[in-house]
């Protein structure tokens, strides 16, 4: 298999890892989160305004790494505050505080945490698969 169509099944595959990624999430979590990235070692999602565009500061990564001595895969996020949040006397809780409910929900929902792992390791193997079967020419 030539690089390029590595290249080409590898986007196909991503596109459609990502929509059941976002499928997932938005089902659990709500509508106004996707799944913005995902690689051979992490997935990034994002919170979106009305048309779709991320909201600056509102992202969840989360990264799998194997580490040296270790047999299993270890799943990590790094949440970090985006600002200040106006706390509000109505329903409307504001973008931040979606992004703090959002992450919480993630953190606590134990399928939708599964998912996510599973993909993962999915997505690692494929590029693994993918790599071993280009034809390297020097």
């Amino acid at each position: 298999m030539t690089r390029a169509d590595a290249q080409l099944m590898l986007e196909k595959y991503l596109a459609v890892e990502k929509q059941k990624l976002t499928t997932a999430i938005q089902k659990q979590i709500g509508y106004h989160w996707i799944c913005r990235n995902i690689d051979k070692n992490s997935v990034l999602f994002t919170i979106v305004d009305k048309n779709d565009n991320p909201i600056f500061g509102q992202e969840l990564e989360i990264r799998c790494d194997i580490n040296i001595g270790e047999d299993q895969p270890v799943y990590t996020t790094n949440i970090g505050s985006c600002g200040t949040t106006e706390i509000k006397e109505s329903y409307d809780i504001g973008d931040r505080g979606l992004y703090y409910v959002g992450v919480a929900t993630f953190l606590t929902h134990k399928s939708l945490n599964e998912i996510v792992r599973q993909t993962l390791t999915e997505v690692g193997s494929f590029y693994k698969k993918l790599s071993d079967s280009i034809e390297w020419k020097i």
